[in-house]
This record gives C-alpha cells, structure tokens and sequence, in this order.
C-alpha cells in the first residue's frame, strides 16, 4: 500500500485551484495550470492523484522527478477541452 500526503509547496506567484492528497492543481506566474501529483515506477498516477479523476487533462508533461515519484504537468480542464472542440467544430461547418 502507498502512502501519500500533500507535501507540495507553490512558489510565489501560484494560485491554488485544487488541492488533494497527493496533488495540487495550481495556475503558475505564467498564466499555465499545472498539476504537481505523485506517479509510480511506470510513470502513472498513483490511485487518487490522477489528475482526470478531478476534472483535468494533462495536456504536456513539464517535468518528472522517477526518483521521488513525482511529475508536474500542464492540465486543462476537460469541460474547456469539449468548449473548445465544440467551437472549432462549428467554426469548420
């Protein structure tokens, strides 16, 4: 069994939009949402820090760290990701 917490800490500049055991979700100095979740060996989401399971897509990896199990990725969420396509449906008819 796996044990995770929510040792993340968001540098200056980051909006909180999410946090959970084991994931935040955050809008970086950037303007970006990212999510910093924990991963396994595989380099999957561990059970409940998916960040799918909260209503995002991982739309880049940024950056993954095997060694402690960790990657922070670029995320949208899906309810935006439908918008979008319903719009560029309607905008190609």
């Amino acid at each position: 069994m796996t044990v995770v917490s929510n040792e993340f800490v968001l540098s200056d500049g980051c909006e909180e939009l999410l946090a959970a055991e084991g994931i935040r979700v955050f809008v970086g100095p950037d303007g970006l949402d990212r999510a910093v979740f924990y991963i396994d060996s595989e380099r999957n989401p561990l059970p409940g820090c998916d960040p799918n399971e909260f209503g995002y897509a991982v739309t880049q990896i940024n950056y993954i760290e095997q060694a402690e199990g960790v990657a922070v990725c670029e995320v949208m969420k899906i309810s935006e990701l439908v918008d979008l396509r319903s719009r560029v449906s309607a905008g190609a008819q």
